[in-house]
């Protein structure tokens, strides 16, 4: 069951405040008109009855015939105690009146405990001052504890709508006329903004408010001072007034005649649609209504449980006051008008008010309230100091604020000072500022407080400034580091609540070691080395000087809080008992601080430091500036070409005086600067005209002629500054103590401040102020530090900044920078993510650049977007960038700091403000919001609109696009009822603010309203209204519809809508079903399809599908029976015999293009080739036709030769054959033939036919070898010839394949730009956008969904593409490594062959 919060708004009221007590009360005498009218009336009323009601609504007094005033404590700022009024009317009043605190001699010294002072309004610049003076002190202490106390607890901002009309009864019953009755005037006052004054009466009449009629007689005085125009005078004139009795007007006939003049119809409406055209509400119906129009569906449901049955039945309980309905459990109209008007259906969480958020994390996982020149109640330019503004700003809930500080001028030299240098503004003094902040730092919240000084002031004026501090604040002020939060490198900040009650200072520090020689010095000696601030010392640094003393913070900007952080490989080597803390004593053998804080010890330090301002030391001090080139010009001139003897010998003093190693660094320094230390004149009678300019930090302050230092306008500008020339800085800055001044104070006993008599000058226009803010240089802030001061600055040391990866290797959280509003968009735009995690760790400001003369601010969500902790605004300008940082910062108990979203704490996480796409573990959003009407929007018949603008994320931002209607002449009441403003995509809720702003139909704002997103509430709620001040603007209110939901693209809402509600969506299918019956379709004739089908509709999809579809199938689809493993299949395998048919050994299709097999056959046809195996079959022919020459050669020579070795051996057997006894012819020749055996004993023939064997079959084995390497030969060249000629179809097949894939990559290029105009086109004229910023969001919108959709289609497609390619090149790696087997093979089988021929070949002969 839902439980109920409940929200304790109601302050607690001390007794006394109800009974009432007697005061004496007069007014800011700043306050009050100098006309006659004003005149003639007392400045005090004696013995007012003053009091507060018992629900602490308001402060009221009456006297005696004098009407009731009141006070709403809602616009109270703070109550305090005073002194005695300065003005001397006001005090001979008190001492004459004879009243209750009429001032006796002796009370005197008592007036501050007996006064109660009261600062009011919604102005926080210029609040009002109402004072009371009590005759009991007690009372007067009790009055502003209790008054404090009801401040401080107050909530009455965030109470609903019938707790606003409740306190405007009140007001009406408590603001009586002298007769005590309510004036009926003020009730018709308040309905005059929409309905006739007779219908307001008629209607009080029906309901029985008909009032009493009073005859007020005007006397003849008045009559001639009031109505002199119409000649009445001498006469008395008798006036007739309505009056109502206090009783009769019950809050119960309040709400009848608020309801009777303006019937909320628009409730009404809503309840008759929730009814079912009832009169009343059942309790299914409230659960069912509560549980989704009421109850954000994001919601845990453990967290958030669901409304039950017993709960509505409290609801109605609580709310219906008709006894019948409550026990059947039903609910009237007026109960549910109640419902929506109260607390538990307030717009936001109301828990989130209170302080609900982690406080003990790290102080730069924070956001914190920061203000911008703090002291300015105006314009940067000419602008005027206040140090009461410093109260109003830290009890608005600021913890950031600023003093720029300056050496006093004129009479008050010697004095720090508050002011805009060099920006013609009035000042403050320094301690009067701190004052303010210590009355008031801790009032309003508990956390830590930080003084960003920006220092322009001597170190005499600094070492005031540090025991001021010390002073003043106190326990108060953080002058040490906490020992489990050391200053060292990688150790994070404390956190809020450990700095809880603590002051902290941001200001230059010295280098450890050089902060801890020189403060040592101090507390042993009570002074410093007059060369330290007569000269640049090497131990001291800026922008031109050695790096090695102290760390620059220049920024060259406004503001120069950074320092640069090159050198900061140290430790804080400063221990206990060299460092302050506070009042404590310390433990060091050394003087304590104590000691050296000592009047006696102070004043001879500053009267030392005095006696040696010399002209030479006040002109290093201002060249160690980092911009002193105006300075040193203008003071140049005044500079004498010699040195006095008066000079002389206040300089022999000073050399005398000082230290031998400070003499020798003196005449070193001297005559490194040209003898500007000798350039010195002291008139006996003490420092001359120019040792006072020199003795400040800013001595081109006092230059008249400053104006025309600048370059000429011409015309009426130069005119315009020629009246400017004469002004006087003293005129400006008058801090003269005299009788005269302290008679003329503002009577409201308020610290010490600047008088202001200067002459009203012409203001000058805005071209003129840009002209001389774009020639103002800028001084820089001082480097050179007092030790006391260096030694307050702990965990907000200032440092300039030298890049993310210089701060990420240092990894001091310490240290912080400042930026100004244009570097720090810099910085964004080109390192977003860095700057992000820059301030994960340390802590940045931001500051408005210089070029906001008037004040005005930038817009603070683009650096809270990046995780910057101080966005520092000008709290004097309540414009849209301001209200933005108050409504922002009103939640978590108003503490100023506000705990940043998860992923800009972690240093695991990495985010980009820029992102348009969802962070991971951030859900995106999806807001709604319909403006129905407004009650009280104005007290002036005039037309109203009503503007919703979202702000967080630049993809979030929506500005200036939603807004309703004119309503004419309805500030009462008007009625929207627009069509809901849709918030589509909410990228980063956290992170977003809505804003809803009423305008009347002249544009001027009437009310405004920041509520965080992730705190909202849905469903219809009343919203109350804030003024540009963020303070509760009555009862003006907005009722509206606020719808929220988790963020799901168009195409899955369908899926989405099904998941959500299954039953819904089946019993949708069912009625189509039945529709289709009814048409005489059967349930066999419909055919099942996914849920997704729908996707496929559309004409551009449907190409785009078809497109993406051909080359999806790259590698598989085929139009024709081939196998599918394609040319990825292993070709290779098929290529054994040269001879081969590959014809069918696999094709690829791409679309309509076939990839076929490279057929070696094929090859083997091409001319090519076959010119080559003609040349080849030419060669062997050749060497054949050499080897059968050969062949004949040797033939017909062994023949030759054994012929005649038969020749021979005949011979030689006749020979024999006659000496033997033969003698017929025919006996020798069948002899020859018949014995063989006899020649082949014959040796000469053996020898002949062994030799011709050899010589032959050498021969044969020769031409053998000769046509085997021969055929390698061929074999290779016709492989190589095969080889060139399968690389060129090879190169074709993937030219042909590119030129096919780059028009299938232009057809999807086509497709898609035709499905891009084709959304564009259907978005345009759609009807349901009705304003052209939202048809171009929803564009850019698709744009980018297209995009991102385009590009994975052209990525899929590249990638098939490439693997396409990449499996026809490895089939044509297959086929050319197949070849160079078949060539291996070849060759093998070749020798193959040739072995076996010669194995099987036999000796041979001719013969």
């Amino acid at each position: 069951m839902a439980k109920e919060y409940q929200f304790n708004w109601k302050a607690t009221v001390h007794p006394l405040l109800i009974q009432g007590s007697i005061f004496d009360k007069y007014e800011d005498v700043g306050t009050l008109s100098t006309g006659s009218a004003q005149m003639d009336s007392p400045l005090i009323d004696l013995n007012s009855f003053t009091r507060v009601d018992d629900l602490g609504f308001f402060l009221y007094w009456h006297c005696e015939g004098k009407d009731t005033q009141l006070i709403d404590l809602a616009t109270v700022w703070e109550v305090r105690s005073g002194a005695l009024p300065k003005d001397s009317r006001v005090l001979c009043e008190i001492e004459r009146g004879g009243g209750s605190a009429g001032l006796p001699k002796d009370k005197a010294d008592a007036i501050e405990d007996r006064l109660v002072w009261i600062s009011h309004g919604t102005d926080l610049v210029n609040p009002n001052h109402l004072f009371l003076l009590s005759e009991d002190p007690e009372v007067a202490k009790t009055w502003r504890q209790a008054l404090n106390e009801i401040i401080r607890g107050s909530r009455i901002k965030f109470v609903c709508s019938t707790t606003n009309l409740h306190k405007n009864w009140r007001r009406l019953c408590l603001a009586t006329n002298e007769r005590r009755k309510i004036p009926m005037k003020n009730i018709i006052r308040m309905f005059e903004a929409g309905k006739p004054e007779k219908m307001v009466q008629k209607c009080m009449s029906d309901l029985g408010l008909g009032g009493d009629k009073f005859i007020e007689t005007l006397s003849n005085r008045s009559m001639m001072r009031k109505m002199r125009s119409l000649a009445m005078c001498g006469a008395k004139r008798k006036k007739e007034r309505e009056e109502l009795d206090v009783e009769l007007f019950t809050f119960e006939k309040f709400l009848r005649l608020y309801h009777k003049i303006c019937p909320r119809t628009d409730v009404q409406e809503l309840f008759v649609k929730l009814s079912g055209q009832k009169e009343y509400l059942t309790r299914e119906r409230i659960v069912t209504f509560l549980n989704e129009e009421q109850r954000d569906p994001r919601l845990n449901e453990i967290l958030f449980p669901f409304f039950d049955i017993p709960r509505v039945q409290q609801l109605i309980a609580k709310y219906e006051t008709d006894d019948k309905y409550i026990q059947d459990g039903k609910m009237s109209g007026d109960a549910f008008l109640r419902f929506l008007q109260s607390d538990e259906n307030s717009s936001v969480f109301l828990d989130r008010i209170e302080l609900h958020q982690d406080m003990d994390q790290p102080l730069g996982h924070y956001y914190i309230n920061s203000s911008h020149n703090t002291y300015l109640t105006g314009r940067q330019y000419g602008g005027k100091s206040s140090s009461e503004i410093y109260r109003t700003v830290l009890l608005s809930g600021c913890r950031c604020i600023e003093l720029d500080c300056w050496d006093g001028t004129g009479e008050n030299k010697g004095e720090p000072i508050i002011t805009h240098g060099k920006a013609m503004c009035t000042d403050v003094f320094f301690r009067d500022v701190l004052y303010q902040i210590r009355d008031t730092a801790f009032v309003r919240s508990e956390y830590p407080v930080i003084l960003s000084f920006e220092n322009h002031c001597s170190k005499s004026n600094q070492l005031k400034m540090a025991k001021y501090c010390m002073d003043i604040f106190g326990d108060m002020l953080l002058t040490r580091p906490f020992d489990d939060y050391p200053l060292e490198p990688g150790v994070v900040l404390p956190s809020p609540n450990k700095l809880k009650r603590k002051i902290l200072i941001k200001n230059k520090r010295l280098k450890p070691e050089i902060e801890k020689h020189q403060l040592e010095q101090f507390l042993r000696e009570g002074k410093l080395d007059e060369e330290e601030e007569q000269m640049e010392s090497p131990e001291v640094t800026d922008d031109t000087a050695s790096p090695q003393c102290m760390d620059d913070d220049s920024s060259g900007e406004e503001d120069p809080s950074v320092q640069s952080s090159s050198n900061v490989g140290w430790k804080c080597a400063v221990s206990s008992s060299s460092r302050p803390s506070g009042r404590r004593p310390s433990k060091s053998p050394r003087p304590s601080l104590d000691r050296c804080s000592t009047p006696l010890l102070i004043s001879s330090a500053i009267l030392l430091d005095r006696s040696l301002s010399t002209k030479a030391e006040r002109a290093s001090t201002a060249r160690s500036s980092p911009k002193f080139s105006l300075r040193h010009a203008m003071s140049a001139k005044r500079r004498p070409a010699a040195l006095t003897a008066a000079g002389a010998a206040a300089q022999q003093q000073i050399t005398a005086a000082a230290p031998p190693a400070a003499i020798c660094m003196q005449q070193s320094s001297s005559t490194a600067s040209g003898g500007a230390s000798s350039a010195a004149s002291t008139p006996p009678g003490g420092l001359n005209e120019n040792e006072k300019v020199m003795d400040e930090a800013h001595p081109e302050l006092k230059e008249k002629n400053f104006i025309s230092k600048l370059k000429p306008f011409g015309g009426k500008k130069q005119a315009a500054l020629e009246m400017l020339e004469p002004f006087d800085r003293n005129d400006m800055r008058s801090f003269k103590v005299s009788k005269r001044n302290q008679d003329e104070d503002d009577g409201t006993g308020m610290p010490r401040s600047v008088s202001t008599k200067t002459k009203k000058k012409p203001a000058l226009t805005k071209e003129e102020e840009e002209r001389i803010f774009a020639e103002y240089n800028y001084t820089g802030a001082t480097t050179n530090i007092h030790p006391l001061l260096s030694s307050l600055i702990n965990y907000t040391h200032p440092v300039k900044f030298s890049g993310f990866d210089v701060a990420d290797s240092n990894n001091l959280h310490f240290h912080m920078s400042s930026f100004s509003e244009s570097t720090g968009l810099g910085y964004l735009k080109q390192s977003a993510p860095e700057f992000v995690n820059y301030n994960k760790r340390q802590l940045s400001r931001i500051y408005p650049k210089g070029a906001r003369v008037d004040s005005s601010n930038f817009l603070p969500q683009i650096f809270w977007n990046a995780g910057c902790q101080m966005v520092s605004l000008n709290f004097q300008t309540p414009d849209v960038c301001m209200q933005l940082n108050q409504g922002k910062f009103e939640y978590n108990g108003c503490t100023g700091y506000l705990l940043k979203p998860d992923f800009m704490r972690r240093p695991d996480r990495t985010f980009d403000p820029f992102s348009e796409s969802p962070v991971d573990g951030v859900i995106a959003a999806t807001c709604s919001v319909r403006v129905i009407s407004g009650q009280f929007i104005c007290d002036r018949k005039v037309g109203t609109y009503v503007e919703v603008e979202m702000y967080g994320l630049p993809t979030d931002t929506i500005r200036k696009e939603h807004k309703t209607r004119i309503v004419p002449g309805n500030g009462l009441n008007p009625i929207y009822n627009e069509s809901p403003f849709v918030f589509r995509k909410v990228v980063l809720p956290e992170l977003a603010v809505l804003r809803f702003a009423v305008y009347d139909e002249s544009g001027k704002q009437l009310g405004q309203r920041i509520l965080p997103l992730d705190g909202l509430q849905a469903g219809y709620r009343h919203i109350g209204l804030r003024t540009e001040g963020n303070h509760a603007a009555g009862l003006a209110t907005l009722f509206v519809h606020i719808l929220l939901k988790t963020y799901v693209p168009d195409e899955l809402s369908g899926l989405v809508d099904a998941l959500a509600d299954p039953r819904a969506y089946l019993s949708a299918q069912q009625k189509r079903q039945e529709a289709l019956h009814n048409m005489g379709v059967e349930d066999s004739d419909i055919v099942e399809v996914p849920a997704g089908g729908k996707n496929n509709s559309g004409k551009g999809r449907g190409q785009l599908q078809k497109t993406n579809g051909s080359v999806g199938n790259l590698l598989n689809d085929n139009n024709v029976s081939t196998p599918r493993g394609g040319m990825g299949s292993g070709g290779g395998g098929d290529s054994a015999a040269p001879t081969t048919s590959r014809s069918h050994a696999g094709e690829v299709a791409v679309g309509g293009f076939k990839v076929e097999a490279v057929d070696v056959a094929e090859l083997r046809k091409d001319k090519a080739f076959l010119k080559i195996q003609k040349k080849l079959a030419k060669d062997m022919e050749e060497l054949k036709r050499k080897h059968t020459k050969q062949r004949e050669s040797i033939q017909k020579q062994q023949q030759t030769n054994v012929d005649k070795l038969m020749t021979d051996n005949q011979r030689s057997q006749k020979r024999k054959d006659r000496g033997s006894g033969y003698g017929s012819r025919h006996q020798s020749l069948s002899g020859k033939e018949s014995d063989p055996a006899r020649i082949a004993d014959n040796e000469k023939v053996r020898s002949l036919v062994s030799s011709q064997t050899n010589e032959w079959s050498n021969l044969t084995t020769r031409h053998e070898m000769e046509e085997f390497e021969l055929k390698k030969q061929h074999i290779r060249e016709e492989y190589e010839a095969l080889k060139k000629l399968m690389k060129a179809a090879h190169d074709s097949q993937m030219a042909l394949l590119k030129l096919r894939l780059d028009a299938e990559s232009k057809d999807l290029r086509s497709t898609q730009t035709k499905k891009n105009l084709e959304d564009v086109k259907q978005i345009n004229a759609d009807k349901a956008f009705k304003t052209k910023q939202e048809k171009e969001r929803r564009v850019k919108e698709q744009n980018d969904k297209n995009l991102k959709m385009f590009l994975e289609e052209r990525k899929r497609l590249g990638m098939k593409a490439n693997k396409h390619e990449e499996q026809l090149a490895k089939r044509h790696s297959d086929q050319f490594e197949a070849l160079e087997r078949e060539c291996s093979k070849a060759i093998e089988q070749e020798e193959a062959n040739y072995k076996e021929e010669l194995l099987a070949r036999a000796p041979g002969s001719v013969v």
